[in-house]
């Protein structure tokens, strides 16, 4: 009576753990990263450049009389996009407008971003401004509220600015570079908009939350795999019992 009994209880727990093994494994995958995706797009006249990809984003193009280096990243820590470096040459008076942007970034309520350049340039004299902007839309190279702007038109230059807006996940940043260029010239610079808030967690990579408020207690990605790997053993342990 009592084998019977362990059998029956065998073949009740083989698709118990099954399931339970096949629902860990899927909250795994989930619970993985959801990395943004970041976008360049240059214009100069009637000509349009556009690159997509993960961070780092590196972009070496010529696009009319502009030939271009650009090095572009994300953080996890918070929020940020960043134009790390940017070289850019041309042989004739024009203008360049570089768009950047990233989406997919979660919820930070109110908060405080950061928009910044600095560079220098050879040659002619030069006017640069950079404008950015939050998309609650997610669009990349969305430019839906306006957060600052800031120009330059003498070498070495710098420049900063603070303002608070609210963003609800997901949502994208852009950056808009406009480069005016009277006649022929080299211009390198860096430029980055940020939120100043440090988030608990993985940033633009997964759940966030603000300082001073706990975490969410989600289990790691690797927890979830082992444990789905644990219980498949256990699974596959049954079964062979079973079928001796």
């Amino acid at each position: 009576m009592s084998s019977i009994l362990v059998s029956w209880v065998r073949r009740a727990q083989f698709p118990a753990l099954l399931a339970a093994a096949l629902v860990a494994g899927a909250v795994a995958f989930a619970a993985g990263p959801a990395y943004a995706g970041l976008e360049i797009e240059e214009q100069s006249g009637s000509l349009t450049y556009t690159q997509s990809g993960n961070s780092p984003l590196v972009v070496n193009h010529s696009i009319g009389a502009f030939t271009t280096s650009l090095n572009t990243n994300t953080t996890s820590s918070t929020p940020t996009l960043n134009l790390s470096a940017a070289g850019i040459a041309t042989s004739g008076g024009n203008t360049l407008v570089i768009t950047l942007s990233e989406n997919n970034l979660t919820s930070l309520g109110q908060a405080a971003w950061l928009t910044q350049f600095s560079g220098n340039f050879t040659g002619a004299a030069v006017s640069v401004t950079l404008q950015s902007y939050i998309d609650t839309s997610n669009t990349l190279l969305g430019i839906g509220k306006p957060l600052s702007s800031l120009s330059a038109s003498s070498s070495p230059f710098s420049g900063s600015d603070t303002q608070d807006a609210t963003a609800t996940a997901p949502f994208a940043i852009t950056d808009v570079l406009t480069i005016i260029d009277p006649s022929a010239s080299q211009l390198s610079l860096n430029a980055s908009v940020s939120s100043t808030i440090p988030v608990v967690g993985a940033g633009s990579n997964g759940s966030n939350s603000l300082p001073g408020s706990d975490p969410p207690n989600v289990p790691e990605p690797a927890s979830l795999a082992l444990l789905g790997t644990g219980l498949l053993s256990l699974t596959a342990r049954a079964y062979r019992r079973r079928k001796v």
